[in-house]
């Protein structure tokens, strides 16, 4: 980049402090950021430069205030239900972006099987359905166990397994009856094959048509029949992201597939008995402090590399160091009112121990999956020299967590599925 005032970055939504605020602050440290949102800011104030107000449910209106706004050298968003106002945003003031034909086909499910299957690239076979009734028939064609999924929501919300009739009737029902923030509309529901094996997601950084493949993320799946992910594990040893590696061939086509120019993306696969299969494309940063969890083990910082993408610019993605870091979500185990969160002392003093951030306060009603992302208590981030030293870390780190939760006392205990920003 060239000497001067630092060039201008539009970000589009900022989520939720505790998941995202690593991603702003990386960001600003490069760029003047200004802040395209429907709220006022509070802990962002410290990451940004200025801040546009808007209202999400015209685009029109939110394009047109950020042409009267001046010029900017790149827009980019890590909120999933902004995918496509950003690029409306990029395509009106002429700056780096994925079209608004790709970031719909990423956000659209079965739009997204639809295009992996014209480009021969192995998902599942997905049907939609319009009533139970064709959930029924489509789930008997297909074979038990199915995945029953809405079409056009993030984050796993009302997504849940199958294995007979009864169970699908329940299934359906979850998925009809999901919401999530930003997203209106009938809620369309999805029919799957149901993939076997372990999940994970490749990272990857594209700019101009060329991608790179940064990290794999090794996902640990909870609470079945749901897809509750509970715990995260990167390592810069892992053989699954070596170039040529199965995985990574999966998920590079599945981008080319998709026509993914720009950014950085998250692509989910199943590590099936047939191969990799793709689960979804997400055309930005992964959730759950993934990103994050990889600047801790490699020191290569993706957020910054999303910022850069998004001004046309390609950094060094080269690990600085060897390591693992793992996530591990925290969840209620009943319905109920919170009564204190924390740990024993000992927890802090371990060697392997970064963080335990907690998300709800006492007095709060909270809910077990499939009750949606909003009723996560917190999360425990550790590291260590390889995954598995991360994944006996997490073990040890949650004995150490105490969780109290009172018996619910308020109907609210018991609503149905809700989420917010949906990509944590």
């Amino acid at each position: 980049m060239s000497a001067g005032p630092p060039e201008r970055l539009l970000v589009v939504g900022s989520g939720c402090q505790v998941c995202r605020e690593y991603g702003l602050r990386s960001m600003a440290g490069g760029y003047a950021i200004t802040l395209v949102d429907d709220e006022t800011p509070t802990w962002q104030l410290a990451h940004i430069r200025d801040h546009i107000p808007v209202s999400f449910d015209d685009t029109d209106a939110v394009v047109n205030a950020v042409r009267a706004a001046g010029r900017f050298d790149g827009v980019v968003t890590y909120v999933e239900q902004y995918l496509e106002v950003t690029a409306a945003i990029a395509e009106e003031i002429g700056v780096p972006h994925n079209s608004l034909e790709t970031v719909r086909a990423c956000r659209d499910k079965l739009l997204t099987r639809q295009a992996l299957d014209a480009a021969g690239v192995p998902s599942a076979r997905s049907v939609p359905v319009g009533s139970l009734g064709e959930a029924l028939e489509i789930a008997a064609d297909i074979g038990y166990p199915v995945v029953v999924k809405p079409r056009n929501l993030a984050g796993s919300v009302g997504v849940s397994r199958a294995d007979d009739p009864a169970s699908l009737a329940r299934a359906y029902d979850l998925s009809s009856g999901s919401r999530l923030g930003g997203v209106d509309g009938p809620v369309r529901v999805l029919v799957e094959e149901y993939l076997d094996g372990p999940q994970i997601s490749v990272e990857c950084v594209s700019v101009g048509g060329t991608t790179i493949v940064s990290c794999v993320t090794d996902h640990v799946v909870d609470y079945p029949p749901y897809f509750e992910q509970g715990a995260h594990v990167v390592d810069t040893a892992s053989p699954l992201a070596d170039p040529g590696s199965p995985a990574v061939d999966v998920a590079t086509a599945a981008l080319d597939a998709l026509g993914v120019d720009w950014g950085v993306t998250h692509t989910e696969l199943r590590l099936t008995s047939r191969g990799p299969r793709v689960v979804e494309v997400n055309a930005r940063l992964a959730g759950a402090r993934i990103p994050y969890l990889w600047r801790l083990a490699s020191g290569v910082d993706l957020a910054r590399a999303a910022a850069d993408a998004a001004m046309g610019l390609l950094g060094d993605l080269t690990p600085a160091r060897s390591g693992a870091a793992a996530i591990k979500h925290i969840y209620p185990e009943a319905a109920g009112v919170v009564t204190s969160l924390g740990a024993a002392p000992e927890l802090a003093r371990e060697p392997w121990f970064h963080e335990l951030v907690w998300e709800k306060s006492p007095g709060e009603v909270v809910k077990p999956p499939p009750n949606g992302l909003d009723d996560v208590l917190g999360s425990m981030i550790v590291t260590g020299e390889d995954a598995g030293s991360c994944r006996r870390a997490m073990e040890e780190g949650m004995r150490q967590v105490e969780v109290v939760i009172a018996a619910p006392d308020s109907p609210a205990a018991h609503t149905a599925v809700t989420a917010g920003e949906g990509t944590r």
